[in-house]
């Protein structure tokens, strides 16, 4: 009974080791694939194609998908491209695209790329644009434009309608983020 005891013992040591194993293993997996995930945050913020590029931008059905469709400003119409990103990942947009005049929609959502040809303009006309180091007022400010700068801030991100936007002024490089109520999206005259 004893050896019989003893022989049901270490069986049950093996089964145990194996058990454990298995479960460090899958831990490890997922651990990776969790790792490997972007964070996916909201949006809700409009942005432009810009109204000098002439190139096409490929809609993807899902992040690291296949391209569904391609935009491009109409530039006999004098119609631009229009995003309003829905989601923003470390690297893509979800949005929802249409052409400025009359906001007609294009019948398409999907992914696109962050890119040097995504845009925005100021609305401070009367006021400093300031760049915050976080999306919030809270945050400290990183840049402080005084004056009313006319040229596209290339946006490289969005959390919560805040956009973190780009902006080269005498070869110097300055980021930050704006908040919604300094943003225009109008491509044809100011938003005040």
């Amino acid at each position: 009974m004893f050896l019989e005891y003893m022989h049901l013992s270490g069986s049950l040591k093996k089964i145990n080791k194996m058990r454990m194993l298995l479960f460090i293993i899958l831990m490890f997996f997922l651990r990776i694939d969790l790792y490997s995930q972007e964070k996916v945050r909201e949006c809700n913020s409009s942005i432009f194609l810009d109204i000098d590029y002439s190139g096409e931008i490929p809609v993807y059905d899902h992040p690291n998908g296949n391209i569904t469709n391609i935009v491009k400003n109409d530039f006999n119409k004098e119609n631009y491209v229009l995003f309003d990103i829905l989601l923003s990942n470390d690297s893509l947009f979800y949005v929802s695209a249409y052409y400025s005049i009359g906001d007609i929609i294009i019948p398409i959502k999907g992914w696109i790329k962050k890119n040097i040809h995504l845009g925005i303009f100021s609305r401070a006309y009367n006021e400093p644009l300031i760049f915050y180091a976080c999306p919030s007022k809270d945050s400290k400010s990183v840049y402080i434009e005084k004056e009313y700068n006319p040229n596209m801030y290339v946006v490289l991100d969005c959390i919560d309608r805040w956009l973190k936007v780009r902006i080269v002024i005498e070869k110097e490089t300055y980021e930050g983020w704006i908040p919604p109520e300094m943003q225009c999206c109008n491509v044809y005259s100011t938003c005040n």
